[in-house]
């Protein structure tokens, strides 16, 4: 079982005959759907019926998406970034240290808001800097007060190098971004 910030599905990769249980994954078990249903917004978010079945289905597949017909195992095991539980870690173990007063480590501490193609652009690494220090400063007080703060410098760094293994060994739906002139 994968889980990444939206949706829980099955890991494609697993040793096949793998037991699993009865909604151990799906939409049943994916934060999309719970967020659609019961969330903050959810009265404003109204899906049609079409709508639903399609996300309900699309999840309840084990989420397929592929840029090209592809039939065979990956040569090498990509790496998928938003299921990379470490990185999330080490993310929230900083914004529990430096964001506290303002924010709940968890809410700012999302694995989707990396830029993969300008990772210094990350929204939880510009949003706590100075504009004068490059940050976008959308923390009403600064939290780092250049890119040399520590923490700053430790969020920074794990995150571009989640990045450079995002592009070394791709996900399908990153290979199709590797080509020339969309990065």
């Amino acid at each position: 079982m994968i889980e990444n910030n939206l949706i829980t599905y099955s890991d494609k990769h697993a040793p096949a005959g793998e037991l699993t249980q009865t909604r151990q994954f799906g939409s049943t078990k994916s934060k999309l759907i719970n967020v659609i249903l019961d969330g903050p917004c959810s009265g404003q978010v109204k899906p049609g019926d079409e709508c639903w079945y399609r996300l309900v289905t699309w999840i309840d597949a084990n989420a397929p998406y592929h840029d090209r017909f592809v039939n065979s195992r990956p040569k090498r095991e990509p790496y998928d970034m938003p299921a990379d539980k470490q990185l999330l870690k080490q993310i929230v173990d900083v914004h529990a240290k430096r964001c506290i007063e303002c924010h709940e480590p968890d809410a700012i501490s999302r694995l989707d808001w990396i830029d993969i193609g300008s990772p210094e652009k990350s929204r939880f690494l510009t949003a706590p800097l100075p504009k004068r220090a490059g940050g976008s400063e959308r923390c009403p007080n600064p939290v780092y007060a250049d890119q040399l703060d520590p923490d700053y410098a430790i969020l920074r760094e794990a995150v571009e190098e989640a990045v450079r293994r995002a592009w070394d060994t791709p996900r399908r739906d990153l290979e199709v971004l590797k080509s020339p002139g969309i990065f």
